[in-house]
């Protein structure tokens, strides 16, 4: 009897490259995730989540899905926005 092939699902988060206007900052940030069976990769889906902004005094999350999303909630999911917003 042949044993089923288990296939496993690994996700992260992932920030993009910044996009300067003016005095803001902008980062988007997505929850990459990836299907894998035996080690091969079998497919992976990208999700844009939210988009953090920085300006000079300020810096705030906006949200891209239906879910609303605060700062401190990004800063958990994606700790290395510390830096980025000065809160390390």
């Amino acid at each position: 009897m042949k044993t089923p092939l288990s296939s496993e699902i690994e996700t992260w988060i992932s920030i993009g490259d910044a996009i300067e206007i003016y005095q803001r900052v902008v980062y988007p940030v997505a929850r990459i995730s990836a299907l894998k069976r035996c080690g091969d990769l079998l497919g992976c889906w990208i999700e844009p989540i939210a988009i953090l902004i920085t300006e000079p005094d300020n810096a705030y999350a906006v949200s891209l899905t239906k879910e609303e999303i605060k700062l401190d909630q990004l800063l958990a999911m994606a700790p290395s926005l510390n830096e980025i917003v000065g809160r390390a």
